[in-house]
């Protein structure tokens, strides 16, 4: 069971633990109830799956937030002329090397691209056509999941087609997902964007907190920030802020540096953000438990759980290679 799906489990390891450890977490999540009212914007209808929403939405604010492109893994799906236009528009362009001689590629995928600019407009075509491109890729995103082996690029361009020579169609202005989206970027644009980039400098996509077992979608400055697009993210907040606490718990050798957890709403652009040591204090009625101690407790009850997913991870990476019968020696 992932961490995500343990943050929505009872039962758990995770939410056994958090109960016992933080058991007053949600006053927490009242806080950010009473916050969500001053929203800057609302949700509406859009006929589209969350997740697929929400896949699209972390493709297009981390090309924005982060000073090189990543989620190359759903990138590399796309048609190299879409993939290059999406990272135009998202505003990064490859470097000219002057001691090396040109080599004529334009393939996206064997270019070092870097931040030159950021967008500021949602209505030009270029920024339209960018968003609908995260949709295609997103579409991507179980399929990425089931190809351990990582395909070359000519392959996963070759799903694409395949599926739209059986009828799926393009992601354009009239696909379902995209009256959303351009709603979240627009929000995102107007109200949020300052405010995550006042963050911090570095920021690193989809950090991975443990192998096989979770990663988190957002590392900026010391926030850990986590990206939903729930329309009525209410009935979810608890379940957020465990896995929030969860990928805290699971950097037990500090390597981000978080002090403050967050999540990012979407369709309200809103940003809800409290820091560690508040939470731990609010979270418990007796001395605020250290951190270092809550991950060391934490990590010796998960650990068998972590170990075997990391083994599946390696194991379905590497397969188990079949038996082969020893050759005889000759005159043997």
């Amino acid at each position: 069971m992932s961490l995500s799906a343990q943050a929505a489990n009872p039962t758990s390891t995770l939410c056994t633990f958090l109960d016992a450890q933080l058991p007053q977490r949600d006053a927490i999540v009242e806080q950010w109830k009473d916050q969500l009212h001053a929203a800057p914007q609302a949700a509406f209808d859009v006929d589209a799956g969350r997740r697929w929403l929400g896949t699209a939405l972390e493709i297009r604010l981390g090309l924005d937030l982060a000073g090189k492109p990543a989620y190359w893994e759903l990138l590399s799906f796309l048609p190299a002329e879409q993939c290059y236009a999406l990272l135009t528009a998202a505003g990064f362009a490859p470097p000219d090397y002057d001691h090396m001689p040109a080599s004529g590629t334009t393939d996206p995928l064997l270019l070092d691209w870097n931040r030159v600019t950021c967008p500021t407009q949602c209505e030009d075509p270029t920024q339209r056509a960018a968003l609908a491109a995260c949709i295609d890729a997103a579409n991507f995103d179980q399929l990425a999941h089931r190809l351990h082996a990582a395909p070359a690029a000519q392959v996963r361009r070759s799903f694409l087609l395949t599926f739209r020579e059986a009828g799926a169609v393009q992601a354009d202005e009239n696909h379902p997902v995209f009256r959303g989206l351009h709603h979240m970027w627009r929000g995102y644009l107007r109200h949020a964007r300052n405010e995550l980039n006042q963050l911090g400098e570095r920021t690193i996509i989809s950090p991975p907190v443990a192998v096989g077992f979770a990663a988190a979608d957002l590392s900026i400055g010391r926030t850990l920030v986590e990206v939903k697009a729930s329309a009525d993210p209410t009935e979810y907040l608890h379940i957020w802020l465990n896995q929030l606490l969860g990928y805290l718990l699971l950097d037990r050798f500090d390597i981000f540096c978080w002090d403050t957890i967050a999540i990012y709403l979407g369709w309200h652009a809103a940003i809800m953000a409290v820091p560690v040591e508040k939470l731990l204090t609010a979270a418990t009625s007796s001395l605020t438990p250290a951190l270092d101690h809550l991950r060391t407790e934490f990590h010796q009850l998960i650990s068998k759980e972590l170990d075997e997913a990391a083994m599946w991870y390696l194991q379905d990476r590497h397969p188990i290679p079949p038996q082969t019968s020893t050759p005889s020696r000759p005159g043997g």
